[in-house]
């Protein structure tokens, strides 16, 4: 099993967590769904996986960020994490 330890860490945007933990691509503009599937393409090229995991509902917080993992934009954000494969 997993431990959020092992895992590696992500800042997203909260808008994105349909599309990041459901898979739902509906709601988006064109632009966001080419900003968030470039986004899961770097991860499953470089950790071999895209499957982000919500952290447990003590640790799953949103803030506002000056800077994400997504975009260079602020915004207000979530932790996600990675369990990489390779």
């Amino acid at each position: 099993m997993t431990t959020i330890n092992e895992a590696i860490e992500f800042t997203v945007p909260t808008w994105s967590l349909c599309y990041f933990i459901n898979g739902d691509r509906d709601g988006y503009t064109e632009g966001d769904l080419q900003l968030l599937d470039s986004f899961v393409q770097k991860l499953a090229d470089e950790y071999g996986n895209a499957a982000l995991m919500l952290p447990p509902d003590e640790m799953c917080d949103s803030y506002f960020s000056w800077r994400n993992d997504v975009h260079s934009l602020g915004d207000t954000v979530t932790t996600l994490y990675l369990q990489p494969t390779i």
